[in-house]
């Protein structure tokens, strides 16, 4: 598999395609990044100067690119649109996704997604947590009509950083929610791109339904990664620093974590980027074989060092 490399372009230059590879021009200074090493392109300056001709050889080569706004928050994701030889069939496919279908493959997502965040609270020493976050994930039914993921969210957001804290999302200032939705945007930028060459569309999602949304799949996927990214924040950054240019490449040390894969007994390690391949992958038989029991999550994280 290829390099998946997130590319950041944090401070004003120009960019353009040199022979199979990114030319960044700054200040006198150039430098190539090779097109087949880049996953996803992070723009997280307004002075960035770049032609659609750019932008048509990124996104032919599969690339996500990820706008931020004056905050430094993702407001854009512009995602690949790759012609698969499944294309047609698959989407079809997720069209007609029966309601038990999409319940099942939605209890098993929020079941993986308990016991990932209940491995870091155990981890962290809440002994507590790991049986409360078991019993759910044990217990959820199909479509989760108990809503134990916001039970499990209640719970966890209270215990994970050990201090008052209150979860925010698109707009936060807090250099914790920051660094929440700065990783999870890495997240959603891969996703992005392992659905588009795997012939899926992003719309059609199994568990997030909402009509203003046309990215409910990944939201769906993305689900048991995020305790990931909970985990590296928690552990890494400061919560009395402001979210700089050194807490994002805290934050995209997130590339460098490894998650765990329980086949036949046996454990498997996988970078990241691998382990969204293979979830995506996972997803794709189940949706084409109608069997839910063939999405695979990872079932634990392993984080960089500092």
């Amino acid at each position: 598999m290829r390099s998946e490399r997130v590319l950041a372009i944090e401070n004003p230059c120009r960019l353009s395609i040199d022979t199979a590879r990114l030319k960044i021009e700054r200040g006198g200074i150039t430098s190539l990044v090779a097109i087949v090493d880049i996953g996803v392109l992070l723009i997280d300056t307004m002075q960035v100067e770049l032609t659609a001709g750019v932008i048509r050889e990124l996104a032919q080569a599969d690339i996500a690119i990820i706008v931020t706004d004056a905050k430094h928050y993702p407001c854009a994701l512009l995602m690949p649109s790759a012609v698969h030889t499944h294309t047609v069939k698959r989407q079809r496919l997720q069209a007609t996704m029966g309601e038990n279908f999409c319940d099942n493959l939605w209890a098993i997502t929020i079941a993986a997604k308990l016991r990932n965040q209940a491995r870091f609270l155990s981890a962290q020493g809440n002994s507590d947590a790991l049986a409360r976050f078991e019993r759910m994930a044990n217990t959820i039914q199909a479509g989760d009509p108990e809503n134990f993921e916001a039970q499990g969210a209640k719970l966890y957001w209270r215990d994970i950083f050990r201090e008052k804290f209150k979860r925010e999302k698109q707009g936060a200032e807090d250099v914790r929610n920051a660094a929440l939705n700065f990783g999870y945007a890495i997240l959603r930028g891969l996703f992005a791109r392992y659905i588009s060459v795997s012939g899926l569309s992003p719309v059609f999602g199994f568990g997030h339904s909402n009509f203003e949304n046309p990215y409910c799949l990944i939201d769906d996927l993305i689900e048991p990664f995020r305790p990931c990214v909970d985990a590296l924040v928690a552990t890494l950054i400061d919560n009395e620093n402001n979210f700089d240019g050194a807490n994002k490449r805290i934050v995209l040390k997130l590339l460098d974590c490894e998650a765990l894969f329980k086949s036949h007994d046996q454990l498997k390690k996988y970078r990241l980027h691998t382990a969204i391949y293979e979830t995506v992958t996972a997803y794709t038989r189940a949706l084409e074989g109608k069997r839910e029991n063939l999405l695979e999550y990872p079932i634990g994280f392993i984080l960089p060092l500092a």
